[in-house]
């Protein structure tokens, strides 16, 4: 549990009001993704994102990573999963699928108290009622991505991450908070199809 958790009461991000991290009228005003699949025919056959990277879900998503809140996460989890869950169970209903997350290195996992990719990964394969699968690790530290272009950010990446266990699936959901170039996610994608792995879907909150 984060000091955040323990110490300070549960206030929406957007007014202030009391008991929620996202109010149910500020969570009203969440835009969703204009492009929520994208056909991107390389690492990722596919990106899906639930809700716009603005607003409320910006302030929420930049408060889980450095106040290392994980009631944060499981709230956005909650609304986020049925969303999710509801727009792509026609998508993965007849398909042998695992549910992936993208890994945190070690030292800033234990850092942090948890890995919110993972727990939201966690959420989705229960939601969806198959099985999460920890099979990615990530094998060195990379530089923070802010401020990095897109080629630095791929080269920051490129051979970061490795498999624990081979993957026994048609389909991998792979599952991180936020998409902006995609070069994290890509490289593990890349690091999947070594495996035999044969689709990648990467799935983020928000864009």
């Amino acid at each position: 549990m984060g000091i955040i958790d323990a110490v300070f009461p549960i206030r929406c991000v957007g007014c202030g009001r009391n008991g929620k991290y996202i109010c149910d009228e500020c969570w009203r005003g969440v835009g969703g993704s204009s492009r929520p699949f994208e056909r991107l025919n390389d690492e990722l056959s596919r990106v899906y994102a639930s809700y716009q990277y603005g607003g409320v879900i910006q302030k929420l998503l930049k408060k889980i990573k450095y106040k290392s809140s994980w009631k944060m996460v499981d709230e956005l989890a909650d609304r986020w999963v049925e969303k999710v869950s509801n727009e792509m169970l026609g998508e993965v209903s007849e398909r042998e699928i695992v549910v992936m997350s993208v890994p945190m290195y070690h030292t800033r996992q234990r850092e942090r108290g948890f890995n919110q990719a993972e727990r939201l990964g966690r959420k989705l394969a229960e939601r969806l009622d198959v099985k999460y699968f920890d099979g990615l690790k990530r094998v060195k530290s990379t530089k923070p991505m802010y401020g990095l272009s897109k080629e630095e950010r791929g080269g920051n990446v490129r051979g970061a991450f490795g498999v624990k266990d081979k993957v026994k699936s048609e389909l991998v959901i792979l599952v991180d908070d936020v998409w902006t170039t995609g070069s994290t996610m890509r490289e593990c994608s890349r690091v999947l199809s070594q495996v035999g792995v044969e689709e990648v879907w990467g799935v983020v909150v928000a864009r």
